[in-house]
């Protein structure tokens, strides 16, 4: 009976291994095809984007993100064009049930999603575009906007946890700096002011006390229970 036991389970223990093995293999090829997508997005975003201009009430030196000195300030693509919004999944209890209107934003439309500028990380060597709303099948593309405006000083940021998305936000410290290019080619700049773990069910906690930050970026953990915030505060 012992033996019988102990080879049930090795058994098991094997295929939990090969499952994890699996999982790994998984994920690494979800975060190699979320980057190519992401860059092959942001070179037709480019293409489409004003040069870079500073926020003029709020520094005076332009920290332009872009390599290329030369980029096409085209034309939009149809405003009218129906965005491709797949229904929500994962992260549904953070809904934002208000119907919240961006009316005053500079859309840009690539393969059929809109994208409502570029966010950069320095720290960790990101530049991601950033769509003009959310639902987990957008976030398998890019990062999204969750909810709030640039403008309205309370834009919250949702990626999923691929390291070349919001996997690595959890590196950032109070004092890293983050930017973020809107579309009409204006640039702010933020810095971290605190990092946080939200719990999943907790979604009124992710907008809690925005008055003390302008910028939130959040990413779940690998179970799915918690999110991984990230607030920062526009520099003035």
């Amino acid at each position: 009976m012992k033996i019988k036991r102990g080879t049930y389970l090795c058994i098991v223990g094997i295929i939990l291994l090969l499952a994890a093995l699996f999982l790994l293999i998984y994920n690494r090829e979800e975060d190699s095809r979320a980057e190519s997508r992401t860059a092959d997005i942001l070179a037709e975003l480019k293409e489409q984007m004003p040069e870079t201009q500073p926020y003029e009430e709020k520094q005076d030196e332009t920290y332009d993100i872009f390599e290329d000195s030369d980029i096409l300030s085209g034309d939009n693509y149809d405003q009218n064009q129906d965005e491709k919004i797949p229904p929500v999944d994962i992260f549904a209890e953070y809904e934002d049930q208000t119907g919240s209107s961006y009316s005053e934003e500079t859309y840009y439309y690539v393969a059929e999603y809109s994208y409502i500028g570029i966010l950069y990380i320095p720290k960790l060597g990101l530049e991601l575009p950033v769509m003009s709303d959310w639902s987990y099948p957008n976030l398998r593309v890019a990062p999204c906007r969750y909810s709030g405006t640039v403008e309205g000083g309370d834009l919250i940021i949702a990626a999923h946890n691929y390291n070349c998305h919001f996997g690595r936000i959890s590196e950032l410290v109070p004092g890293d700096e983050l930017i973020f290019v809107d579309g009409g080619g204006i640039q702010y700049t933020y810095t971290v002011i605190d990092g946080e773990t939200i719990a999943g069910q907790n979604g009124a906690a992710m907008e809690a006390n925005s008055e003390y930050w302008d910028l939130t970026l959040f990413t779940c953990t690998y179970s799915g229970a918690s999110r991984v915030t990230i607030r920062a505060e526009l520099v003035k």
